[in-house]
């Protein structure tokens, strides 16, 4: 019966995939055919975007901030085999935090926590390397990649926020923890809210509609949690391949699956985040890359582009 419940939810799914959602980019006017790349691990089937695929893709759509994800930003846990230490959700969660820093209040993450601990690079958020003005990119190398992410340090503050010791793993444990650390070091008054849910289909594909719809990137696990094929990654998209609906997700392992499909009916957990934040913006008249202007919201301190104007939050 749940097996016949997740394929009727997914049907469900597989129609709501094809209106355009709010705030995503419909990316879906070419149908692209090439060489299948199978990568194996956890799920066989899972697509690298980033390289020669063979399949028709359709209705793909990105939330307007994909290049975040697509420029690979730094995230710990990197120089260790995937999953090799099970901290695949304090990494997917280590990146939607970075990514709400980033791009909707900069006193979430400091650059340097009370006790000395670095928690950005010191060129982080450089407006040079803003992610819509370079080539998506999944070298370590990356010059963008320390200017958007969060490091090791993070990483590691993340995982010991964490509760429950060696499951600290489970949806709630990782949301726990994110919560923990915004409410230890963030430097102002964060308006905010995480949620998650464990081992449901139904609710997990809903809230991922939900919040690729309302322009926003969502935490995915795939299979319950207390099975071997467990894995967290960031969903940033969705699309189609060969009518079969998915995600686009980042796995959080560092050059690898950083732009990959992934099958909608392998998940099961979700963690989601929103930061409500009205920011006032004033403009600097800073005009970077011959295409995009400042503006600065100063009790904020967040930094955010657009096309022909970019924005300090």
């Amino acid at each position: 019966m749940q097996i016949e419940n997740a394929l009727e939810a997914a049907e469900n799914i597989r129609e709501s995939f094809s209106r355009t959602g709010t705030g995503l980019i419909d990316d879906s006017d070419e149908l692209k055919t090439r060489t299948i790349s199978r990568m194996g691990h956890f799920n066989d089937d899972a697509i690298d975007l980033s390289g020669p695929f063979s399949g028709v893709i359709t209705e793909k759509e990105y939330i307007s901030n994909k290049n975040y994800f697509l420029m690979n930003p730094e995230h710990g846990g990197e120089l260790v085999s995937p999953d090799l230490l099970g901290a695949c959700g304090t990494r997917a969660g280590q990146m939607l935090l970075g990514y709400h820093n980033y791009y909707s209040d900069r006193r979430l993450i400091p650059e340097v926590s009370s006790g000395g601990v670095r928690f950005l690079d010191a060129d982080y958020g450089n407006l040079n390397y803003w992610p819509d003005f370079g080539t998506p990119n999944g070298n370590s190398l990356c010059p963008y990649r320390t200017r958007l992410g969060t490091t090791e340090a993070f990483y590691n503050e993340l995982y010991d926020s964490s509760p429950f010791g060696i499951l600290n793993q489970w949806p709630g444990s990782v949301a726990t923890g994110m919560q923990a650390v915004i409410n230890t070091h963030s430097t102002g008054n964060v308006n905010y809210s995480i949620n998650s849910g464990t081992a449901n289909f139904a609710a997990t594909a809903l809230n991922a509609m939900a919040e690729l719809d309302a322009d926003r990137p969502i935490v995915l696990g795939q299979q319950p949690v207390s099975t071997s094929a467990f894995h967290f990654a960031v969903a940033y998209g969705r699309a189609k391949i060969d009518g079969t609906s998915g995600y686009i997700v980042h796995y959080g392992w560092g050059i690898h699956k950083y732009h990959t499909w992934t099958n909608a009916l392998w998940y099961f957990n979700f963690i989601s985040m929103n930061v409500t934040h009205a920011h006032n913006c004033a403009d600097t008249g800073n005009n970077l890359n011959g295409s995009h202007r400042e503006l600065i919201a100063p009790d904020a301190g967040t930094v955010s582009l657009t096309a022909s104007l970019t924005q300090t939050l």
